[in-house]
């Protein structure tokens, strides 16, 4: 059953089109586009890690970097360590297959609920059609938040509580 991860790469795809479009309408590169505003900070710690914080600090000027959460750097990081590539290339790897995973989730989570293929289908092109689905294709942690998310609802479904728990705690650490 490969047709979810079809159905998430075909609105990819179109996504790519769309956004591709608006981002030469803006004068920008697509690349540019799709590592900017959060992308921006998520690289920079996958790259650098968090700045470090004076002593005592609370509140005030604290790095915008330490509202973000550590599991989707740290995934790019790994995966670029491991493949021997950036952080760029290995954070749009990471938000590729977490997209996936995400689709196989959805498609599962409605089987499980008892509802038909055709609905998980369905459920996998709503997600991927939604006006703000274009943070699944860029640098961002929602896609791998998403894919812990659905699977750590899957096992709860299935009543498998440590699963569901240590999904949930990735998902936590996630967003």
């Amino acid at each position: 059953m490969v047709a979810p991860g079809l159905v998430w790469l075909a609105g990819r795809v179109v996504g790519c089109v769309v956004f591709a479009l608006v981002a030469w309408a803006r004068d920008r590169s697509m690349l540019q586009a799709l590592t900017s505003w959060d992308g921006v900070i998520y690289l920079g710690i996958a790259r650098h890690g968090y700045p470090p914080v004076p002593h005592g600090l609370v509140g005030g000027d604290v790095d915008t970097s330490m509202a973000f959460f550590a599991g989707f750097p740290l995934a790019a990081r790994w995966l670029g360590d491991v493949l021997g590539v950036g952080a760029r290339p290995a954070a749009f790897v990471v938000t590729a297959v977490a997209g996936v995973v995400m689709a196989f989730g959805l498609a599962e989570l409605a089987s499980t609920s008892g509802w038909s293929r055709r609905v998980g289908l369905l459920w996998v092109g709503l997600v991927g059609a939604s006006p703000l689905s274009v943070v699944f294709l860029m640098t961002y942690s929602e896609a791998l938040f998403c894919a812990f998310a659905v699977w750590a609802l899957v096992a709860m479904l299935r009543w498998q509580w440590p699963l569901a728990a240590l999904l949930a705690i990735a998902a936590g650490f996630t967003r």
